[in-house]
């Protein structure tokens, strides 16, 4: 496969594949054209020479750096990705305290609930907010569960508003799209 650019305004490039980097400098107007797995471009030659500096210091890590770069092109792949930051990213509650809403907290906020109902602990139960310790009944924690978990289904909700609405503008802003569906719903 080969990969071509043609450069607009000076830019500064790097090709490269595990065995071979090369780098150089482009005017406006030039092209290049490499058989190389990579080709990255930047208009600055401090960035250019950072990335060469990954490149070099370990070349696996800095070529899954750009793969995820490439990978996260792809407006579904974004949107995915986006998704995925805003239903782990922290919630606050309407009660106040901000709560984690990574995975292994909402697998916590579950099982404690079935702990609850078993009479496997007693209430009240200390839950570690981002603001500090709560203590909550199993109520109060079945109301903190029942947010979580209607954020997590808003955020599924709002990824598949927008895929659906990305074959008709592939050039949709997904991340203010999602937003926005996540805030109607």
């Amino acid at each position: 496969m080969t990969i071509s650019f043609t450069a607009v305004t000076p830019t500064y490039w790097i090709a490269h594949s595990s065995d071979v980097i090369e780098s150089d400098l482009l005017a406006a107007g030039e092209s290049i054209s490499t058989g190389l797995d990579y080709l990255e471009t930047y208009g600055s030659p401090l960035v250019q020479q950072q990335r060469l500096a990954a490149l070099k210091s370990n070349y696996d890590l800095a070529a899954a750096q750009w793969r995820e770069t490439l990978r996260l092109q792809d407006p579904i792949a974004h949107l995915a990705d986006y998704r995925w930051q805003k239903e782990t990213g922290g919630l606050t509650l309407t009660t106040g305290p901000l709560i984690r809403t990574d995975r292994i907290s909402q697998s916590q906020m579950t099982s404690t609930l079935t702990a609850l109902a078993e009479n496997m602990v007693a209430e009240p139960v200390q839950w570690k907010a981002e603001s500090g310790w709560v203590s909550w009944t199993r109520v109060q924690l079945k109301a903190a569960a029942t947010e979580v978990a209607h954020h997590v289904a808003k955020c599924f909700q709002a990824e598949e508003t927008v895929a659906l609405q990305l074959p008709a503008d592939p050039t949709l802003d997904v991340e203010a799209a999602f937003d926005a569906a996540y805030a109607a719903l």
